[in-house]
């Protein structure tokens, strides 16, 4: 859990235990409770178990007995517009804590709330902090991922170049005063690369920029199958790869 929590780049976080019951090196912020729910939203089956308003418990014996278990999350239970999730919590050491979550068109929107005064004024804080989100933040798709293919050329395949282009949209999040000028994309893929290529291998990224700040990374990957074996166009890749390293005018024309 550690190991995982510092690579999805939690800074301030310690587990001693899996159960989440108070201990002396077990803490965790605001911050970084985001960054963990951010990353658990990812897995679709997590996202059910969270997004699940009510579940009928039944009993092995007697075999006739369940249980309607409700969840929680009053957010969830009335029905907070776009609400999608995720976990109450309370210890004596904590105090009353929420991570909620909700969606809206292409905004995704999570909020932490923790040590709130009574075990209700978490709900309504929450609330208040993704409606000024929602009203504060707008999305911006920069790019459609299924407008956008580049071509790298191929080593050793039957075929000399491969297809290649975004696994997502290029969508990003402004918040109120931020300029959509100041975005950037550059791509980070290699001009050459080896045959043996299957369709959605990554073979690159696309970094986005904010005033000269990276700030996120979007997969590039093959668009198509190459597999190895002679072709006259990678037969020139070969004889002309250190041009094409060197001079990326050359490499530009080769493959249009």
């Amino acid at each position: 859990m550690n190991d995982k929590a510092k690579e999805i780049g939690c800074t301030r976080t310690h587990f001693s235990n899996p159960n989440g019951l108070p201990g002396a090196n077990h803490y965790s912020t605001a911050r970084d409770l985001s960054k963990i729910a951010a990353y658990c939203m990812k897995n679709p089956e997590f996202r059910k178990v969270v997004g699940t308003k009510i579940k009928i418990v039944y009993w092995n014996s007697p075999s006739d007995k369940k249980i309607d278990a409700e969840n929680t999350n009053e957010l969830l239970q009335k029905n907070y517009p776009g609400i999608t999730g995720i976990k109450t919590g309370f210890t004596k050491a904590a105090g009353n804590c929420l991570a909620a979550s909700a969606t809206r068109d292409d905004l995704n929107l999570i909020v932490i709330v923790l040590n709130s005064s009574d075990e209700n004024s978490r709900f309504d804080d929450a609330e208040k902090l993704l409606d000024y989100g929602f009203a504060k933040i707008k999305t911006v798709k920069l790019a459609d991922k299924n407008r956008i293919e580049k071509k790298v050329f191929v080593r050793g395949g039957k075929s000399g170049t491969v297809r290649v282009g975004p696994a997502e949209n290029f969508i990003f999040p402004l918040i109120e005063g931020e300029d959509e000028k100041l975005i950037e994309i550059s791509c980070d893929v290699p001009k050459v690369i080896d045959a043996g290529i299957e369709d959605g291998k990554v073979v690159g990224e696309a970094v986005l920029k904010y005033d000269g700040e990276k700030i996120a990374s979007v997969p590039i990957c093959a668009r198509e199958n190459v597999s190895p074996g002679f072709s006259i166009a990678s037969l020139l890749v070969d004889i002309f790869e250190p041009f094409i390293n060197s001079y990326p005018r050359i490499a530009q024309a080769f493959s249009a």
